[in-house]
């Protein structure tokens, strides 16, 4: 360390020294330079007076000449100035006259391929009233059929729940009346319009609805089926329990069941160990949730948890009971406080019960 920060010391005095050395030099070579441009400053000084005096002497027939120049240049320049902004002016007025030429020979051009092309023109307002005639045409069928096709089904339904109603006595199952609405709001007729029953190898356009309309229907069972709604919903509450266990389709359904799949009674087998106990440690850093987790599965599955520091502190608090117990049973008078050497200290440290001392935990003998 000595020998370190003696070296250091000789670093910052040679530092020290250099910069001394080179500001004495900056000083001298700057004094160099005043000297210098004080020499230079005079000599120009000088040169300066010399300068004026000649001038001074020299005749005025050149100022005058110099004057006279100096006159014509400028009304050259006055001149030069005033053709340019001429020029200009005139570059401008034949840009105009230009540009309104150009719009002239455009508007006569338009002029005349309009007149040629007025049947042609005419010919196309022709079309095009044509075809917007035609479009709203097609838009006025394509609005009266989709209406015609809404108000017969409305009829159809209507008359359908009247003739069901006049032929059951106003009483419509709610599985019939899905049925229609869902073909209602599919599109699809209420009535057969045709028979699928002997389905031809090439169906007609109608015995495709037919087909549409029981796929349709099919499909909305089964989504029923799967999803526990309608008719397989399952009452908890006990009002229509009963309606639903007398149901005669779904009783024919559990009993083919029962008679398709026979589930073999088979007595579990005895278990090839014994009964033991199984044992099981949980290790951990500090603060990290062991006794939660522990606590939380003797709360799912009843199992007794063993921890050392409870351990330890149940041994503690039962050893200062019973060291509490003694003294209380011992005779008051006579009684007197054991030496500093033969008292107990009890610390959470301990593993268990110091060794027994007859002296300490029993009563005194006189």
């Amino acid at each position: 360390m000595t020998g370190n920060r003696e070296y250091m010391e000789n670093i910052r005095l040679r530092l020290e020294e250099d910069s001394t050395a080179r500001e004495q030099r900056e000083m001298r070579r700057r004094r160099a330079l005043v000297e210098q441009l004080r020499a230079q400053q005079t000599r120009q000084e000088e040169i300066r007076e010399q300068q004026m005096v000649k001038r001074l002497m020299r005749q005025t027939q050149q100022e005058k000449r110099i004057a006279v120049q100096l006159m014509q240049i400028k009304g050259q320049k006055e001149i030069l100035r005033q053709n340019r902004i001429f020029q200009e002016r005139l570059n401008q007025e034949r840009r105009l006259q230009d540009f309104q030429e150009a719009l002239d020979r455009e508007a006569v051009l338009l002029r005349v391929e309009r007149l040629e092309r007025s049947d042609e023109i005419h010919v196309e307002r022709q079309l095009h009233k044509r075809l917007a005639a035609e479009r709203a045409q097609a838009r006025y069928r394509k609005h009266f059929h989709i209406c015609r096709g809404i108000l017969g089904q409305i009829v159809d339904l209507s008359t359908k729940v009247g003739e069901y109603r006049l032929l059951t006595d106003n009483l419509i199952l709610m599985k019939v009346m899905k049925e229609w609405m869902e073909m209602f709001l599919s599109g699809n007729p209420l009535y057969e319009v045709a028979s699928v029953e002997p389905l031809p190898a090439e169906p007609t356009a109608e015995q495709i609805i037919e087909l549409q309309k029981l796929q349709m229907l099919n499909d909305r069972d089964y989504e029923q089926y799967v999803g526990m709604t309608g008719e397989w919903v399952w009452s908890e509450e006990g009002e229509d329990g009963a309606s639903r266990l007398n149901d005669d389709i779904l009783d024919h359904v559990v009993k083919r069941l029962k008679n398709m799949i026979q589930i073999p009674i088979s007595c579990s087998p005895s278990p090839v160990f014994p009964r033991f106990t199984i044992r099981a440690c949980v290790l951990g850093k500090t603060h990290t949730g062991k006794t939660s987790c522990l606590t939380t599965i003797t709360n799912v599955l009843g199992v007794r948890v063993l921890s050392a520091g409870a351990l330890i502190q149940d041994v503690l608090t039962a050893h200062q009971q019973e060291k509490q117990t003694s003294w209380e049973r011992s005779p008051a008078e006579g009684l007197e406080t054991p030496p500093r050497d033969q008292q107990e200290i009890s610390s959470p440290l301990n593993s268990g019960p110091p060794a027994h001392d007859p002296d300490a935990s029993g009563p005194v003998q006189e």
